[in-house]
């Protein structure tokens, strides 16, 4: 092959790379959040130091899960508190 076919190849299956990478992304992130909703520790993540991009959605998921979960037990005062 030369490499303009190469060069062509690679165009063409670039968007099926990329789609593929998202929807690993996202489930990774999903998977994180769900670990969170389990109580298991972020040290529990799946994905190893050579999956950096994996592990850095799964970690992801988890942490906003957290937050949102730290959000959701915090009760803020109201002006019928102090009545």
């Amino acid at each position: 092959m030369t490499s303009k076919s190469l060069e062509k190849s690679y165009t063409v299956i670039r968007p099926a790379i990329e789609k593929l990478r998202e929807a690993a992304n996202e489930e990774a992130y999903a998977s994180g959040r769900e670990a969170r909703l389990e109580g298991r520790m972020d040290t529990s993540c799946p994905y190893s130091q050579s999956e950096l991009r994996l592990r850095h959605f799964w970690l992801a998921g988890w942490h906003d899960q957290d937050m949102e979960s730290q959000i959701s037990l915090v009760r803020f005062p109201t002006l019928l508190d102090s009545l």
